[in-house]
């Protein structure tokens, strides 16, 4: 956080410059500036803005109730790529399951999800037959 306090040249007024940032790995991510009159406001709007950025408030602003399962594993592995979030090997491969028709979730809307699309999810992922089934138990149970 860095507040800058100057006097303006036009008009002659002090002015609080805010400016946030958000860094991962010592590289920034985020960066946010805003002039302000008043220093009250100056400090709330940067507490405001660093609890936004802490509190992951990148997937708020994207991922609602209706959007479909494939679409906020999309968002998801695009903000791991962007470094807003990290995502471990399973994490990455389950959005990939996820995100594909074959399973039939991803055109579900996340408001709509419920316990029979993940009956139906576990029974297409393991597969019908018990003697070769498409993958293992505990693999459709991470999933």
């Amino acid at each position: 956080m860095a507040i800058s306090t100057y006097i303006s040249k036009v008009t002659k007024k002090v002015k609080h410059k805010v400016t946030v940032t958000k860094k991962k790995r010592g590289k920034i991510i985020a960066r946010k500036y805003q002039q302000f009159e008043s220093l009250e406001e100056a400090k709330a709007w940067e507490s405001c803005m660093r609890e936004y950025l802490d509190a992951s408030g990148f997937l708020g602003d994207h991922i609602t109730a209706f959007t479909s399962v494939s679409e906020a594993a999309r968002i998801l592995q695009q903000h791991a790529y962007w470094g807003f979030l990290t995502l471990c090997k399973t994490e990455s491969s389950n959005l990939r399951v996820l995100s594909n028709p074959d399973w039939g979730l991803s055109d579900v809307a996340l408001c709509d999800l419920d316990n029979e699309h993940i009956e139906t999810f576990c029974i297409l992922r393991r597969g019908l037959s018990r003697e070769k089934p498409l993958v293992e138990p505990q693999t459709t149970w991470s999933n």
